[in-house]
């Protein structure tokens, strides 16, 4: 049985749904432990994920990017449940608008007065740099890759 058959795949957020469809072949997902690929008969399981790119392959062998702040993956009786603090499709991402986020959160980084506000601005600044990146993609541009 393939993984696009009865079975069941939700990406939602606090303000909606933004993805469901029967016609997946694998997800993958970042996890704080890394990333997790998930087929059909995979084993029930709840995983905390982290900030990165939700990848989900459907049966027409194309290919989907999903941006996710942060959230959790449910596994069970093959069906597949990510909720999502934060998480958009790729090809929504407004690109000039997160290079001015990005630019924002570089200039807050520089002028954090304590290690709380320096994490704060430094957490935002991998969210915009990794919106831009996957925004890149989405528009077929190359992806420079920032240490």
């Amino acid at each position: 049985m393939s993984f696009c058959e009865r079975q069941m795949n939700n990406i939602i957020t606090p303000e909606k749904k933004l993805f469901e469809d029967e016609h997946v072949v694998s997800i993958v997902v970042p996890t704080v432990n890394g990333e997790m690929g998930v087929l059909t008969g995979h084993h029930p399981v709840i995983a905390q994920l982290t900030l990165g790119a939700i990848k989900i392959t459907l049966s027409n062998e194309t290919e989907q990017l999903i941006f996710i702040g942060s959230g959790y993956l449910e596994v069970n009786n093959n069906q597949a449940t990510i909720l999502a603090d934060q998480a958009e499709n790729i090809e929504d991402i407004a690109l000039e608008q997160v290079k001015a986020a990005r630019q924002k959160a570089e200039e807050l980084l520089k002028t954090a007065k304590d290690q709380v506000e320096m994490d704060k601005y430094y957490q935002e600044l991998k969210t915009q740099m990794l919106r831009e990146q996957l925004a890149g993609i989405g528009r077929g541009q190359e992806v420079i890759r920032r240490s």
